[in-house]
């Protein structure tokens, strides 16, 4: 299945958070939890 984010063609996972659901891949997970909580 495709990344939603970088469409790659991996293993993904859904991923729901702050209005965003999606089909994301580890990497791309791994980026939207940095930027969650980086967030002021």
């Amino acid at each position: 299945m495709k990344c939603e984010r970088c469409m790659a063609d991996t293993s993904v996972e859904r991923y729901d958070v702050d209005g965003f659901t999606g089909w994301l891949c580890e990497e791309c997970v791994d980026v939207w939890d940095r930027v969650q909580t980086d967030d002021p």
